[in-house]
């Protein structure tokens, strides 16, 4: 169990080290809102990190056409910065901030779901070693090889499943959002390899990991995570939800494409049949809580 908490520490730390792209400025009020004490090391490392960000994000969005980003920093348990830059919404020229701009986080979101998995493991409900399918209430996993697929395998992507996205990962009609059971029922992938052999990314395998989260809670799995994770952390500006409740959609970032010469505005993506596996919104301040309660 120690060990499987270490590597998804290891990936929080990873995950935001790369994804360190988002917004907000902060300002000497924010940063006593924060706590953070304003010691000449902990001013020096902000306008550090001022400086070394002003010039990295703009250069990448001129080099990789992206109108918006957000980016937030902690240290020593404390955010100590947190910077907007662009516009997420080009018609109304309305600026990124950190606080309040939602932005998708993508497959960062199973960091959650592997952190809801370690919480019922606490409570005593999840044995991380036991065959999944102890934990699976209206379809089971055929035992195509002799060993079973346990929780372990599921967070480290080694259960062996084939994986796919074609027609069912990702789509843009709510009306075809199905409850996670049945659409992991009905997208099922093979099994390929014996559960161990391999590493092979597996958004079904967290997508399942979710599912079991939600059967031995017996809470719907947005709704734990809400309970069980956000609301706690005060996460208020993040969501599972998609479609996005209207008070956060309104404050999310609209994506872009550029498409002969011109930005493109898109759909937001669902990915509700999957949801565990990447349907987390959220902003850049919400994101550094998480980060703090991994990290302390």
């Amino acid at each position: 169990m120690g060990k499987l908490f270490s590597l998804c520490l290891m990936m929080v730390i990873a995950a935001f080290a790369v994804n360190a792209t988002s917004e907000g400025t902060v300002t000497e009020q924010a940063l006593q809102a924060n706590d953070v004490k304003k010691t000449p090391d902990a001013m020096s490392d902000l306008k550090g990190l001022d400086t070394f960000f002003d010039a990295a994000i703009d250069t990448q969005m001129k080099a990789l056409d992206i109108p918006a980003v957000t980016v937030s920093v902690v240290k020593g348990g404390k955010l100590i910065f947190a910077r907007g830059y662009g516009t997420t919404d080009i018609e109304k020229q309305l600026p990124v901030t950190a606080e309040a701009t939602l932005f998708r986080v993508g497959s960062t979101s199973k960091l959650f779901t592997w952190t809801a998995v370690m919480q019922q493991v606490e409570e005593g409900k999840l044995d991380l070693n036991a065959d999944v399918n102890t934990y699976l209430r209206n379809f089971q996993i055929p035992a195509t090889h002799a060993e079973p697929i346990t929780l372990i395998h599921l967070l480290t992507h080694t259960a062996g499943f084939e994986e796919g996205a074609l027609g069912y990962l990702l789509g843009f009609d709510p009306a075809l959002i199905k409850p996670l059971r049945e659409s992991l029922e009905k997208y099922m992938p093979r099994r390929i390899n014996k559960p161990g052999a391999y590493s092979s990314y597996s958004n079904y395998s967290t997508a399942l990991a979710g599912l079991i989260v939600e059967n031995v809670s017996s809470i719907p799995f947005n709704s734990y995570i809400k309970q069980s994770i956000l609301d706690p952390l005060g996460m208020t500006s993040s969501s599972f939800d998609e479609p996005l409740p209207d008070p956060l959609n309104a404050n999310m970032a609209i994506g872009y494409k550029r498409e002969m010469g011109v930005y493109k505005a898109k759909e937001f993506e669902i990915i509700s049949n999957f949801g565990p596996a990447g349907a987390l919104s959220s902003t850049s301040t919400d994101m550094a809580k998480f980060m703090l309660a991994h990290l302390n």
